[in-house]
């Protein structure tokens, strides 16, 4: 790409230049879930402390900035979470996927049995995180 500037004088000076773009990424492909591999999956654990009961995983083959990843609960058996983590059964580490269940919500010991959870996995641009 060639740009000329020209300042406008009776006697117009101008000047140009050259400048190359390299374009790097267009952040054109969406996350795809890796880990489970299909929708409905189960898992079932018993757990005894914190631990780690599976990790969501998912891949973007965009490049750097790009490719960066961000998992939140939407939904908790069918009730959309407000981001208040201490009413949740669950916790979810937002940047490598891991779910735990939330030891210090007072109703956990209450709540043994099937749980369904809705996922979304989101990634980002140069605004920030996006569908």
């Amino acid at each position: 790409m060639v740009v000329t500037a020209t300042d406008g004088g009776d006697k117009a000076l101008h000047s140009k230049c050259r400048i190359r773009i390299d374009v790097l990424d267009v952040n054109d492909n969406a996350p795809v879930f890796t880990n489970p591999v299909e929708d409905d999956s189960t898992s079932y654990a018993s757990i005894l402390r914190q631990e780690v009961i599976t990790r969501i995983q998912a891949v973007d083959y965009d490049e750097g900035a790009n490719s960066k990843l961000k998992f939140e609960i939407l939904a908790e058996d069918g009730i959309r979470q407000t981001g208040f983590v201490n009413g949740s059964l669950f916790i979810l580490n937002s940047t490598n996927g891991d779910l735990r269940l939330n030891m210090s919500n007072h109703r956990l010991r209450n709540s043994l049995g099937r749980h369904s959870l809705l996922v979304q996995v989101r990634c980002y641009n140069v605004s920030g995180f996006e569908y």
